[in-house]
């Protein structure tokens, strides 16, 4: 499944909060020879307190961006790929890998912006890996606020509790009877526990009444993803009727 782009926040250590957008999709296994990591550093012009943009100068880093984008294509022929950025303490870094040889100037004009510019060899995307592509748990996040969204923009009163039905998968039934007893716990019934005849693997169907607002639905499927881990299998996502809000 294709994700795409996307953003997410999160908090460094020292308090302060980063904005990440990335291509969730890129990977160094499907652009083999990209070797140097490029990083483009623009000063925002009116950073918020916090360090993150604001709104006003949205469009003129969508620019920049995008100039960003073509002149890695430019440099590298077409074989470069614009990862990501990530944007705090006043600054937005342009992340990009490009093939060992190319040349690269110390200094980018993008849009309305002067970038400097930084590189170092990264064969294995540690960079992209471990300091920009989101954790298991972050990444979950952003799929569910994706369906939020969805239904939001589909009327649903998010908040309304509704029957919301959870599944996962184990290898074996030992562990999918031991996710389903433990889901019991937290108020959740068993709505279906079917067996694959050919590889003997078993999916487990959960559904509890809850709402679907995103810290609700955070909350309840991050539980669940933990409880099906220590069980030995994995959570595969949720779904619920849309309910209309009221009139």
């Amino acid at each position: 499944m294709s994700l795409g782009w996307d953003t997410y926040l999160y908090q460094l250590e020292d308090g302060r909060p980063a904005a990440i957008t990335l291509d969730l999709d890129a990977s160094p296994e499907e652009s083999q020879g990209l070797t140097i990591l490029v990083r483009a550093r623009i000063v925002l012009r009116q950073p918020a307190e916090h360090g993150l943009m604001v709104a006003e100068e949205t469009d003129a880093l969508a620019e920049a961006d995008e100039a960003f984008d073509e002149l890695v294509d430019t440099l590298s022929d077409g074989e470069g790929v614009f990862v990501g950025s990530l944007t705090m303490g006043g600054q937005c870094i342009m992340h990009a890998y490009l093939p060992g040889d190319t040349v690269i100037p110390a200094e980018l004009t993008l849009g309305s912006y002067t970038a400097q510019v930084h590189t170092q060899d990264d064969p294995e995307w540690s960079v992209f890996l471990e300091g920009l592509y989101p954790s298991e748990d972050q990444l979950h996040c952003i799929i569910n606020r994706r369906i939020v969204d969805q239904l939001e923009e589909d009327g649903d009163t998010v908040t309304i509790p509704r029957e919301v039905f959870h599944s996962a998968f184990f290898p074996n039934s030992n562990g999918a009877q031991a996710f389903a007893d433990e889901a019991a716990t937290e108020g959740y019934r068993l709505d279906q526990m079917a067996q694959d005849p050919d590889d003997g693997s078993v999916e487990v169907r959960l559904c509890r009444e809850e709402p679907v607002d995103l810290k609700s639905i955070n909350e309840t499927s991050l539980l669940l993803v933990r409880l099906a881990a220590t069980c030995g299998g994995y959570y595969d996502g949720w779904e619920a009727a849309t309910i209309a809000q009221p009139h």
